[in-house]
Parts: C-alpha cells; sequence; structure tokens
C-alpha cells in the first residue's frame, strides 16, 4: 500500500533547450507530458479507490466491533442490574439469621426475664420471691409442678446500652432443670 508512483521517465529538459526546440518537437513534447501525467493521475486515482475501500472497511469493522462492545457492555450492566437485588436479598437474609442466632443464643443462656419491674434495694431472695409470686398468680397449675428451690440464679442484669436513661434493669432468672426451661 505504501508504494510509491513514480513517473514512467522524467523529462529532463531546461529552458534554454526548450527555447531552442522546433515547433513539431515541442508540440510532442508537450503531448508526451501531458499524456504521463494522465497515466499519473489515473494510477493514483486507483490507489485513492484501493485506500478508500480499506479505510472503509476499517470503519465498519471498528464500528461492528463498537457495536459488538456496546450490546456487551449492556449486557453485563442488565445482569449488575438484576444481580444487585438478588445480593441485597441474600445480604438481608443474612443479617436476619445472623440476629436470629444472637437472639437464640442470649435466650439459651437466660431461661426467664421480668421486665418492667420498678427497681428498689433488694437481695437475691428477693428476687426469687417475686419469681415465685408471679409464677402463682399468673399460672397456678404450672406452680404446682415447678420447684422453686431449683432457681439457680436471680439478678438484674447490669445497663448495657444507656446508662443514662432512667429504665429499669431486666431480672433474669435461671432454673436448673431443662424441663423447667422448656415452660
Amino acid at each position: 500500500m505504501k508504494e510509491q508512483i513514480k513517473a514512467t521517465e522524467k523529462i529532463q529538459i531546461n529552458d534554454e533547450e526548450i527555447a531552442n526546440l522546433s515547433d513539431v518537437k515541442f508540440k510532442t513534447l508537450v503531448i508526451r507530458v501531458i499524456t504521463e501525467l494522465i497515466e499519473y493521475g489515473c494510477k493514483i486515482e486507483e490507489k485513492v479507490k484501493v485506500m478508500k475501500s480499506e479505510i472503509q472497511e476499517n470503519v465498519l469493522g471498528t464500528n461492528s466491533d463498537g457495536k459488538e462492545t456496546r450490546t456487551q457492555i449492556n449486557d453485563s450492566v442488565k445482569e449488575d442490574i438484576n444481580l444487585q437485588p438478588e445480593q441485597k436479598e441474600e445480604t438481608r437474609i443474612q443479617k436476619n439469621e445472623e440476629s436470629l442466632r444472637k437472639v437464640w443464643g442470649n435466650l439459651k443462656y437466660f431461661n426467664i426475664s421480668i421486665i418492667g419491674m420498678p427497681e428498689r434495694e433488694e437481695e437475691e431472695q428477693e428476687i426469687e420471691n417475686l419469681f415465685e409470686q408471679i409464677i402463682k398468680e399468673n399460672f397456678p397449675n404450672l406452680a404446682k409442678e415447678i420447684d422453686f428451690q431449683e432457681v439457680q440464679k436471680a439478678q438484674r442484669v447490669p445497663k448495657k446500652l444507656d446508662p443514662r436513661k432512667h429504665t429499669p434493669r431486666h431480672i433474669t432468672i435461671t432454673l436448673a432443670k431443662i424441663k423447667d426451661k422448656e415452660r
């Protein structure tokens, strides 16, 4: 493609020789130069056509590659858009499972929680008696079956969230037997 087009013969005649030529020789020289220029122009025109078609093919190839790339990008963006809700759903499920595990872990350790009892100076024995009173008042049938001597521990939970908040601390009671825990 980078071939150079050369004139077949360069006519090298200086101005003095041209001035000394006869009319017939001058006319033949001019005709010869013009025909060479026409041939040279035709060769250049053919080369330009070939180069033009090659450039068009390259441009069309580039355009089709660009279109393919655009469609691939659009497809990948659509897939990402479709995957984002699924990923959000998965992360939400994982967070819910984790919070459920935390709550279940807390429930495993404390058998019974009493919430909202006002605080006062009390001892552990008074808290155990409070548990016994609540069971007898609310669950009389269950009170006959539970042995209140099997309370392992009864205590108030320390404030973990906000110590400045004036809410009563919860009371947790741990029972010795598993069958009592299940009720």
